[in-house]
């Protein structure tokens, strides 16, 4: 799936560019360089402070899902089309 169709389907703001999604997480990049993990309800669930370490924490041998954010929890975007 395209980027731009992954952003449509999650519908989230036009300054993320998603490149993974699938039925529960989404994961973007922000206009401000930083990468985002959401989940279903489209809040913040982890932040990476840059691209560069996001590819970090994939090599790492820690789980990085075990550790907090360091970016800030909320709602992405409040309109649902349910």
């Amino acid at each position: 799936m395209e980027s731009l169709d992954l952003r449509e389907e999650w519908d989230v703001e036009d300054s993320m560019i998603p490149f993974y999604g699938d039925w529960h997480d989404l994961i973007a990049i922000t206009k401000e360089g930083k990468v985002v993990e959401l989940n279903d309800h489209r809040e913040v669930t982890y932040e990476w402070d840059s691209f560069e370490n996001f590819k970090e924490s994939l090599i790492e041998e820690k789980d990085w899902k075990d550790e907090p954010s360091k970016g800030l929890n909320g709602i992405i975007s409040s309109t649902f089309d349910f």
